[in-house]
């Protein structure tokens, strides 16, 4: 093989290696930013959670006076 062809192949290799890099980089944010979804999804159910417990509290104080 010429010189240039090995020159070729290493500038592929490169290439190939930045691209999984940057796909690597990629699939991470994506998975961080689905875990952060989770976690909101799981505040706002316990938030409703305890809105719904307080609402029931006071309900039971007024019905108790």
């Amino acid at each position: 093989m010429s010189k240039l062809g090995h020159r070729q192949q290493g500038v592929s290799l490169l290439l190939v290696l930045v691209v999984l890099g940057v796909l690597l980089l990629a699939a991470a944010a994506l998975l961080r930013n689905t875990e952060t979804a989770a976690l909101i999804a799981g505040n706002i159910t316990f938030k409703q959670a305890a809105l719904q417990a307080a609402d029931i509290a006071v309900n039971q104080a007024v019905a108790d006076l």
